[in-house]
């Protein structure tokens, strides 16, 4: 597993850092441990379950499969009437922070594939074959390739019918850095 509580201040702090600004680090630092605690917990105030995407290297060196992969993240929990926190990107990776409005694993499975989808590959995307490992152990040994299945063919036909949301959320991300 690859969320670690370090590297989670470590991604705040560089982000902040990036940014160049000095208390910036405290509110990211501060909203990224409660994006992970409640990833951890599994709900949110609003009944919403919690998802959290840290930070991978997609390749590419201008960042358009990082923007890509992050705003397929974004789409999906749109998709399945989820809220999208925060969706942030940088030189080498990127962060997405949903809600979503079930405790279905087929939506956080769903979730996850979503990126990897939108850019059209799974290259530096271990952090999200862990969070469906993780997922997937939720169920019984007899269902998880069905559900995988499932919430892989509901993530392609989101993110095909989004694809010009996509487009947008990619060239934000890109220009802005943040969504």
């Amino acid at each position: 597993m690859r969320f670690y509580l370090g590297v989670t201040i470590a991604v705040a702090a560089a982000i902040a850092w990036a940014a160049g600004y000095g208390p910036v680090l405290v509110a990211a630092a501060v909203l990224t441990l409660l994006g992970w605690a409640r990833s951890r917990t599994g709900t949110t105030a609003g009944g919403y379950r919690a998802v959290s995407v840290r930070g991978h290297s997609h390749g590419g060196r201008d960042g358009t499969l990082i923007a890509k992969h992050e705003a397929g993240h974004a789409t999906v929990a749109r998709g399945y009437g989820g809220r999208v926190r925060s969706a942030r990107i940088w030189d080498d990776g990127g962060l997405v922070q949903a809600e979503l409005p079930t405790d279905d694993p087929e939506a956080a499975i769903a979730f996850w594939k979503g990126g990897e989808i939108a850019a059209g590959t799974g290259r530096g995307a271990g952090a999200d074959r862990d969070l469906i490992r993780r997922e997937l152990r939720k169920v019984p040994a007899n269902q998880r390739r069905d559900l995988e299945r499932r919430a892989t063919k509901q993530a392609r036909r989101i993110v095909s019918r989004a694809s010009g949301q996509i487009r947008r959320d990619a060239a934000t991300l890109r220009a802005k850095g943040h969504l």
